[in-house]
């Protein structure tokens, strides 16, 4: 009879162990787990699996002036293609190579779907929410409210009616999985700088580096933000 006991004590340990061990698996490594390769490049996202991007024309600009409702509505379609263009240039300076031989009717195609689901949460959004959504995007995929794992972020999306969620969301995304130690300003992440994170998130894995004792705040060499204003945000203002 004790054996019996000892034997079910076992079994039961192990299960008790089992199930601490998936509970204790971080989101950093299921987001790798079930993902079709490491890297950031849109070949890795599971759209890319499928063929439902439609390519988007672009107005002409050479048309005459005739200042009817059409021709309006198109120079408005002129300046969001540009702005796609723009923000798919984004993308490439976060994540060199993101797009590969990806043609820029596709880019727009993707930016465009990606521009639904921001205005979807934000009706009223502006180009820095677009910017970010295309940000986590890139690394998510445009499908992530179907993916039970990515419900999290879903949740903390509505649980703002502002898109500084996104930013909460992009910061956790960053140096949780990407394991980067700063943000798009080139600001060092810190227990200041992710405070919101580590209130609204899953755990985070990485230890933080404590504000109080860092020997700099940012370096601006590695700002993302610097580059794409200098060089593309329209036009970019270097040139």
């Amino acid at each position: 009879m004790n054996i019996v006991k000892k034997i079910l004590l076992g079994l039961c340990t192990l299960s008790l162990i089992s199930c601490d061990k998936e509970q204790s698996v971080s989101f950093s490594e299921q987001f790798y787990q079930e993902r079709l390769c490491p890297e950031i490049i849109y070949q890795c996202l599971p759209e890319s699996q499928k063929n439902d991007i439609k390519e988007t024309t672009m107005f002409d600009p050479n048309n005459p002036y005739q200042l009817s409702e059409a021709e309006w509505n198109g120079i408005k379609r002129h300046n969001i293609l540009r702005m796609y263009d723009e923000i798919a240039q984004l993308l490439d300076i976060a994540y060199p190579g993101f797009w590969q031989d990806k043609d820029a009717a596709f880019k727009r195609a993707w930016m465009e779907k990606v521009d639904s689901i921001t205005k979807k949460f934000y009706p009223k959004s502006h180009r820095g929410a677009l910017e970010i959504m295309a940000l986590i995007c890139a690394i998510i995929g445009v499908d992530f409210e179907q993916d039970p794992k990515l419900a999290f972020i879903v949740k903390h999306i509505k649980s703002s009616p502002s898109s500084i969620a996104l930013d909460d969301i992009h910061d956790y995304l960053r140096f949780e999985v990407l394991k980067e130690d700063y943000n798009l300003a080139g600001v060092y992440y810190s227990n200041w700088s992710l405070r919101d994170v580590m209130d609204f998130m899953p755990r985070l894995t990485r230890k933080v580096p404590d504000f109080n004792k860092m020997d700099r705040v940012q370096d601006v060499s590695k700002s993302i933000y610097k580059k794409y204003l200098d060089e593309v945000y329209q036009g970019g203002r270097l040139k």
